[in-house]
């Protein structure tokens, strides 16, 4: 019968040493909290980035060159808005929509009354001024014509 050869003990030098579980726990501990106290901050950052707000656009707009007003009486989360046109007299809005533009938003406002079949506004929402710039697409039966347009808000 032969003798098992024993393996040596392993010595301090040659053994691994664990990291102290203690450690390894506080640690895990500490990357769960700050995982869930950056949650909310970064909520913050990316909300504000990803809803823009048209509210910033609800409002009286006076039309510079001429007596035109555009009301914006209300702006849904989504970009559309509730909107109406006079010239003096009201003409019918059928399409009032705001989409994010880079830091601002783009407006297009369709109309369609009697002499205005699909006439079109796209406007930018200039925030530094408080204006409205853009095109006004006028159509009247056969005709199309385009003007640039600016509108400033009634205070």
């Amino acid at each position: 019968m032969s003798r098992s050869k024993k393996e040596p003990k392993p010595t301090p030098e040659t053994a691994p040493t664990p990291p102290p579980r203690r450690s390894r726990t506080v640690l895990v501990y500490l990357a769960v909290i700050l995982a869930l106290a950056a949650v909310p901050v970064l909520m913050l950052i990316l909300g504000s980035s990803s809803a823009p707000d048209f509210q910033r656009l609800v409002g009286r707009w006076l039309r510079i060159e001429g007596s035109y007003v555009l009301e914006i009486k209300q702006a849904s989360a989504d970009g559309t808005l509730e909107a109406n046109y006079f010239n003096p007299r009201p003409i019918h809005v059928a399409h009032a929509r705001a989409e994010p533009d880079g830091a601002s938003f783009r407006l297009t406002v369709e109309l369609r009354d009697r002499g205005y079949d699909g006439s079109t506004y796209t406007l930018n929402y200039d925030s530094q001024r408080d204006e409205l710039h853009g095109r006004y697409r006028s159509i009247s039966g056969e005709e199309s014509q385009e003007f640039d347009v600016t509108f400033m808000r009634e205070k």
